[in-house]
């Protein structure tokens, strides 16, 4: 059976939760092959073991983390050359993460294969792996397969369920040699991100936001509440061109790159503005959105003005020929407006 290459994003050992589902997709087109690069590169292979890696090949080197991506794809090069070596390849796996897309493109550039990103399914075909995209913003979907080369993918978050498949998970030390342009760019510092103890924003499968909806920051705890008694991260809007637009778009998370696929919003009243400016807003809310309808209420007409419609003009008292009232456009004036 062929053999898939499956690029392991981990934290010190960690395993994080696209590579596992990485290795489910990977088990439906060949035997998972894992590559675990960096500080605690041994200790994934417990967990990639239970998820199906019928081996994992291994390397810990300083230019992993003192060098920005290039040594990565030295080492998955080198990987690709043992496994292809050794027997057929089917595929080579990678998380959609801004760093892991740019070692795949550099790794096809290598070998001379074709790439796909940002799949959201993976199938066995006749000819190949066929992967499923989500294009023009998930309002169409395609099925794309690579034909040169050994295909290099590149899987979205939350695009397969992360399923248990013990394995061997056989250890091997990976033998890595670095080219001269892999110090070319070198990290001088990091800053560690604080920790909220609640789930990566691209990894969640709920994720609860809110916005100026809950009216200032300091009533914020309600949103983090219901996040944690739904096990989800909590997003905050986002404030731009001196509007308050929300992180994430209600019903349509297919626009938000790597996003989940459930977006949880609340939905709050919105305070009734200053007294001496609703007619303000009401005219702007009509040239945004159009004209909703009469709302019967009257509207006095100077006697002279243009007929409507060929009909006679209103005199001073809002009153027609007929004794019918005219009446306005405007929207109705309202306490308060549901978000």
């Amino acid at each position: 059976m062929a053999e898939v290459l499956v690029y392991v994003d981990h934290v010190d050992g960690a395993v994080r939760k696209p590579t596992l589902e990485l290795l489910t997709l990977a088990r439906r087109i060949g035997e998972p092959v894992a590559v675990a690069l960096g500080n605690g590169a041994e200790a994934t292979a417990e967990v990639l073991a239970e998820h199906g890696a019928v081996k994992v090949l291994t390397a810990d080197a300083p230019e992993f983390a003192d060098y920005l991506v290039v040594p990565k794809v030295d080492a998955l090069q080198a990987a690709y050359e043992a496994v292809s070596a050794g027997g057929s390849l089917a595929a080579v796996l990678v998380p959609s993460s801004a760093e892991a897309k740019e070692i795949a493109a550099r790794l096809a550039v290598r070998i001379g294969s074709g790439i796909i990103t940002d799949a959201v399914d993976l199938e066995a075909g006749q000819e190949g792996p066929v992967a499923t995209q989500a294009v023009f913003a998930a309002s169409y979907t395609t099925k794309s397969r690579v034909s040169k080369g050994t295909p290099v993918i590149t899987v979205k978050p939350n695009s397969a369920p992360v399923e248990a498949a013990p394995a061997a998970g056989a250890v091997e030390a990976l033998t890595v040699s670095f080219g001269e342009k892999s110090t070319g760019t070198k990290v001088v510092s990091r800053t560690p991100r604080e920790s909220t103890g609640r789930p990566e924003l691209t990894e969640a499968a709920i994720v609860v936001s809110g916005g100026r909806g809950v009216n200032g920051a300091e009533n914020f705890h309600v949103i983090e509440e219901l996040a944690d008694s739904l096990g989800a991260p909590s997003a905050l809007a986002r404030r731009r061109r001196r509007r308050l637009v929300p992180a994430l778009q209600p019903g349509r998370p297919d626009r938000q790159v790597g996003l989940p696929a459930a977006v949880h919003r609340l939905r709050h009243l919105r305070r009734d503005p200053a007294p001496g400016r609703h007619a303000d807003l009401e005219d702007d809310r009509r040239r945004q959105q159009g004209r909703r309808g009469p709302d019967l209420r009257p509207r006095r007409l100077r006697r002279g003005r243009r007929p409507l419609h060929g009909r006679p003009a209103a005199d001073r008292r809002g009153q027609g020929p007929q004794g019918l009232t005219c009446a306005s456009l405007a929207a109705p004036q309202s306490a308060g407006a549901v978000w």
